[in-house]
């Protein structure tokens, strides 16, 4: 979306779905079906990269499984977000994340930029479910921010589990 039309996609997700485009994360707990994107989820579905939304380890009811291939790496998720210039605290929760997987992220990034203001890795996981949190700043050129998952897998160390990430939030500290 180029940064001139993003009120005006803003505006047409608000009459498409009645609800206005407010600073944050849509559907964080990936529990509902996304309709619109890019201000809903875009969930990649291809060969060897992949996101699958669905329950996993209790207490967690639903979340975004990561699916990549060895060697593969790639957004699996990505939402836009309106957000103003200022400190932000990212929060998720996440499990299932060995040795493979340790490169795979979570990452911001200007609309009209190619690399991240903010890039938190995904760590492996010491317990079934570990709640991750992180102070980003949003730069005051930002009117539009991607917020991505992307997973990338280490070509020589064997997957022993599929991480997943749910909970996602970013919100005013």
């Amino acid at each position: 979306v180029a940064d001139n039309a993003i009120s005006a996609a803003a505006g047409l997700y608000r009459t498409a779905t009645g609800t206005a485009i407010v600073p944050g994360v849509r559907n964080g707990d990936f529990s509902h079906e996304d309709r619109l994107p890019p201000f809903d989820w875009q969930i990649t579905d291809e060969p060897g990269l992949s996101g699958v939304t669905g329950p996993v380890d209790a207490p967690i009811r639903s979340a975004l499984s990561i699916n990549v291939d060895a060697g593969r790496s790639g957004t699996v998720a990505r939402q836009l977000l309106i957000m103003p210039a200022g400190r932000y605290r990212l929060h998720f929760k996440m499990g299932g994340v060995d040795a493979a997987h340790v490169r795979s992220n979570v990452s911001l990034t200007c609309n009209d930029a190619e690399q991240p203001f903010a890039l938190v890795r995904l760590s492996t996981a010491t317990s079934s479910v570990q709640t991750i949190d992180a102070h980003i700043d949003v730069p005051s050129s930002c009117g539009a921010q991607w917020l991505a998952i992307n997973g990338d897998t280490d070509l020589n160390e064997p997957a022993t589990q599929v991480p997943w990430i749910s909970d996602v939030a970013i919100v005013r500290p």
